[in-house]
């Protein structure tokens, strides 16, 4: 049985790979210097292209926030 052969990649990289690309580096180039392969590349790339983000969601984790910035204001002074 095959194992899994995938390696994280921290998003701080995938980022870099971007203003890599803008400035001219080949898939080869970037993938040579981040070391990861140029499929990682070609994918991180186009997800930026499609979304806005070099990974699969927002770096977000649980239910958005009901208060908006002025209702946390509100509780924080009430609770000095």
């Amino acid at each position: 049985m095959p194992y899994n052969t995938f390696r994280y990649i921290p998003p701080a990289h995938k980022r870099l790979m971007i203003p890599l690309a803008a400035n001219g580096m080949s898939n080869k180039e970037i993938a040579a210097a981040i070391n990861v392969g140029e499929s990682t590349v070609r994918k991180v790339k186009r997800l930026w292209h499609t979304t806005g983000y070099v990974v699969a969601r927002p770096e977000t984790n649980g239910r958005p926030s009901i208060l908006t910035s002025l209702d946390l204001e509100v509780v924080s002074h009430s609770q000095s």
